[in-house]
């Protein structure tokens, strides 16, 4: 119960600061002679961003789409935690790609 309370707004704060973001490999496989038919503004080049959260007591594992979104959120958790006296524990924190 305490777990529930004091990571209570975890889900608030993942949410993306872009809901979509330029993507290089979309653009590469559609153009890969980087022909400019379309530029790289064109939404055929866009991803959305997703981030969710999965919590189980304390531990929590955040899944997102996008490789850059994930410096982003963990600068966001850390400063979660850190306002409610917790920190990240390194040894069990994992990113994979």
């Amino acid at each position: 119960m305490l777990a529930n309370f004091t990571l209570n707004g975890l889900e608030q704060i993942i949410s993306p600061d872009q809901k979509t973001r330029f993507s290089e490999a979309k653009y590469r496989n559609k153009n890969p002679r980087n022909d400019e038919k379309h530029p790289k503004k064109f939404s055929k080049y866009r991803v959305l961003i997703s981030n969710s959260l999965i919590r189980y007591a304390d531990d929590f594992i955040i899944i997102t789409n996008h490789a850059e979104e994930v410096n982003n959120i963990l600068d966001k958790v850390k400063l979660f935690l850190e306002e409610r006296g917790l920190k990240i524990n390194t040894g069990k924190t994992e990113i994979l790609r």
